[in-house]
């Protein structure tokens, strides 16, 4: 049988890395993808409200950037304030891609809906808000109520969105100044702090906890599980009462269903993980606190094998590939004009730039080169 390994409490967890690194590729083809008249119309983003295979795109990203942050591995603090100028100094990366990308829409006149985020507002400047606003809330408040302030903010946020006419100021068609202008993006910040904080108060609960052996992580499969259908059923209830499913404002109902999403993701993962560890050969000795075989598989010319190599390799340069497809995105709508190409053209297309892509970091990672953005 397989031997077992350390069952401390795991600083990391290949679940995380495998769900990002999964989410990552989806998105690299999506971006891409929704230019062409082939893709199916009813994937793209929802303008106003609604369920959407894109739409889960930026609420993952939150939601797994809080699952791999220390305040969800559990791990001690070093300080308030130094924690927060770490976060903002990693952020500042995040800051420069999303002016990049606001430069470069602009100077090629690239298609970008501004009911999406606004005139200027984009993903990056959301992911960096919400990374740094958390690290704020983490140096003034203990990190046990993070559940509750998320829980709070969720609620009062959607309370707002209700009862007064913030709705219908974000509604409207006006742009004039500069917040009017970006004010989906801005407001959509509330609901996508609360999601960050919920996720890392049940990151730290349900998938971090210490474990040796298969049962205690099917245990975490239904204990986890369970609280992924109480989400949807809450979703439903909220979607169906109170307000409709809203990316473009991280509404309530739009948080309950990215955690839900979240957690059944993570299930879906340790199962596969699962199955993995039973089927390993004897002998291959098996870290049971991160579900994980250790030892390389042997292919047919005696050659060790990486398990899971794609999706280490995404996620070892998980920024860089982003920033790659997405200037790859961009060359593509500037020399084949994506809207009058057909389906085979459009396929072939597809397939060619998201192997240059994964062929990329597949070559940086078996060279161990790790491209540092600045400031990170």
């Amino acid at each position: 049988p397989p031997s077992t390994g350390a069952s401390a409490r795991p600083l990391w967890s290949s679940v995380v890395t495998v769900a990002r690194s999964h989410v990552l590729l989806g998105a690299a083809v999506f971006i891409l993808g929704v230019d062409f008249p082939a893709f199916a119309r009813r994937l793209a983003k929802t303008e106003r409200s609604g369920f959407s295979l894109m739409d889960t795109g930026v609420g993952l990203f939150v939601a797994l950037a809080a699952a791999s942050s220390p305040e969800a591995k559990g791990a001690p603090s070093s300080g308030g304030v130094q924690n927060v100028a770490r976060t903002a100094k990693g952020s500042v990366a995040l800051v420069l891609l999303g002016l990049s990308r606001v430069i470069a829409v602009k100077s090629l006149d690239y298609q970008s809906p501004i009911s999406e985020y606004g005139v200027h507002w984009n993903f990056f400047f959301t992911l960096a808000f919400t990374k740094v606003t958390a690290s704020v809330v983490y140096a003034i408040l203990p990190a046990r109520l993070d559940w509750l302030v998320g829980s709070i903010l969720s609620v009062g946020y959607e309370a707002v969105l209700q009862s007064t006419q913030l709705n219908a100021f974000l509604d409207n068609g006006n742009r004039d100044g500069l917040v009017a202008a970006n004010k989906e993006g801005l407001a959509s910040l509330a609901g996508f702090l609360a999601l960050y904080l919920i996720v890392v108060a049940l990151s730290r609960r349900l998938l971090y906890g210490a474990r040796s052996c298969v049962r205690d992580w099917v245990a975490m499969v239904f204990e986890t599980g369970a609280v992924a259908l109480v989400g949807l059923a809450l979703t439903y209830v909220v979607h169906s009462d109170v307000a409709p499913v809203s990316r473009r404002l991280a509404n309530l109902p739009y948080c309950l269903w990215m955690i839900s999403l979240f957690l059944v993701t993570i299930v879906c993962f340790v199962l596969l993980q699962i199955a993995d560890v039973l089927l390993c050969q004897d002998g291959m000795q098996v870290d049971f606190s991160q579900l994980q075989v250790l030892h390389k598989a042997k292919d047919s010319a005696g050659e060790s094998q990486e398990p899971n190599l794609l999706w280490n390799s995404i996620n070892f340069n998980a920024m860089p590939m982003f920033l790659l497809v997405n200037l790859l995105t961009g060359l593509v709508n500037i020399v084949l004009r994506p809207r009058t190409t057909g389906t085979l053209s459009a396929v072939l297309v597809l397939v060619v730039y998201i192997s240059v892509a994964a062929f990329t970091t597949v070559f940086l990672y078996s060279r161990k080169m790790k491209l540092k953005l600045p400031f990170t």
